[in-house]
């Protein structure tokens, strides 16, 4: 039986990859990411096929598949004739930003401020040292509006790339120049937080916006990124891991790296179980703490600090790591849940199967409708300079978010890509929205 489960979920992904990547060109659709997740976080189903899996993982596996495959006819469906026309008028962008230095220092200005709140508390852990020793978990499940405020630099850099990519401006390679060095800070915040996403996030999300607003990128441009990115992310996961002090920690478990280590940690014991891993821990054991929807909710009540709310909710993954360890549970790391694991945690096997089901599958339906306005904004014949602006801005955030439903819990996928970025955007578009101006209205 499980046999024939993974066969036929074998083929409703293959038949969706070869349906989105035929029908739609689109390199960075929102079903390319969703096929990109499944296959790197999935793929211990395959590599480590001898391990003893229980049959509901192998259910679960079916359904993300099958799920896959429904969403890529339905977006095929409704972008058809939109994605022929936004490829057959390749149209160029020509908006001036007026005041670009004002812009760009307000940005530098802005960015200050989670970088200082970062150098704060690596003080006050004793320097960097001691920041990479101990564990940054147990700040951000403490500090909910520092790690918050922390968090906003990427979609800064996000706004800052926007300005670049979407507007003329004179000495370009010196805006440049200084842009790429906001991008460095962006990505080493990333790296010192421990977040392998958080550090390469950035250099994907500026090569999104280029695709969209300046020239299509190939599969040519984009294949070696992966081929170095998704590397890269495996031997940090296994340096993070492997870690056991500071600096001398941290260098000492990059020299002693093996091409074994990378190869068992991103195709079986670690990132490549990501998404099988919760569907096995909650089929093994019985969980009884019904959440009713309150891990949902963390992801608005995570600005809150524990100090002042001792007992507000946990996320799906915290929930999911103290059920699963139980008396061990040291709050170190947390494991992600997924969609349909995170559905269990809060209303049971029956009604959470369902119902996280069902906020999985609402959320895809919609990534794919916003798809479609995006690409009928791309594609109008009188581009208006705000409504590309935001709908950039919002796709880089949004695109992904569905897609990373499959093996992460919902508030650190919605409240890292969606609900931050949302926040500052509508901040910062009061400011910048009046200094665009369409070029023929020079």
């Amino acid at each position: 039986m499980i046999d024939l489960i993974l066969i036929i979920s074998t083929g409703f992904l293959l038949c969706g990859i070869m349906l989105e990547t035929v029908g739609n060109r689109d390199i960075f659709s929102p079903l390319k990411f969703y096929y990109l997740y499944i296959l790197c976080f999935f793929n211990d189903i395959y590599l480590n096929y001898s391990y003893d899996y229980t049959a509901f993982v192998y259910w679960g596996y079916l359904f993300f598949c099958l799920t896959g495959f429904l969403m890529t006819v339905y977006e095929l469906f409704i972008t058809a004739g939109i994605r022929k026309k936004w490829y057959i008028e390749n149209s160029s962008l020509a908006f001036t930003l007026q005041n670009h230095s004002r812009v760009f220092l307000v940005i530098w200005l802005l960015s200050l401020i989670p970088l200082g709140l970062l150098f704060h508390l690596i003080n006050s852990m004793g320097g960097l040292s001691n920041y990479i020793a101990r564990n940054r978990l147990e700040f951000i499940f403490n500090n909910g509006i520092s790690s918050t405020i922390i968090r906003f630099l990427p979609a800064l850099n996000v706004v800052y790339a926007l300005c670049l990519l979407f507007c003329r401006l004179p000495h370009r390679l010196f805006w440049w120049g200084i842009y790429f060095f906001h991008l460095l800070l962006t990505c080493l915040v990333g790296l010192s937080s421990g977040g392998r996403t958080r550090t390469i996030l950035p250099v994907i999300t500026l090569m999104i916006l280029y695709h969209y607003l300046v020239k299509r990128l190939s599969y040519k441009v984009v294949l070696p990124v992966l081929l170095i990115g998704i590397p890269f992310l495996i031997t940090f996961g296994v340096v993070r891991g492997s870690m056991y002090g500071g600096l001398e920690s941290l260098v000492d478990s990059i020299k002693h790296v093996s091409i074994e280590d990378i190869r068992d940690f991103g195709v079986s014991k670690g990132m490549g179980s990501y998404g099988t891993e919760p569907l096995m821990i909650i089929s093994e054991d019985h969980f009884s703490d019904y959440q009713y929807g309150k891990t949902y909710l963390s992801c608005i009540t995570n600005f809150i600090p524990r100090s002042i709310w001792p007992g507000k909710p946990d996320s799906g993954g915290v929930v999911l790591t103290k059920f699963y360890q139980k008396e061990t549970y040291t709050g170190t790391s947390h494991i992600s849940t997924g969609a349909i694991v995170e559905g269990i945690l809060n209303w049971g096997y029956a009604g959470g199967v369902i119902l996280g089901g069902a906020i999985f599958i609402t959320i895809g339906i919609a990534t794919c409708h916003f798809y479609r306005s995006f690409l009928q904004t791309l594609s109008a014949n009188s581009p208006q300079p705000g409504k590309i602006f935001r709908y950039s801005f919002f796709y880089v955030a949004i695109g992904p978010f569905w897609a990373s439903l499959t093996s992460g819990e919902f508030t650190t996928c919605f409240f890292s890509t969606v609900l931050i970025p949302i926040l500052l955007f509508q901040f910062t578009l009061i400011f910048l929205h009046p200094q665009f101006r369409r070029e023929s209205e020079k």
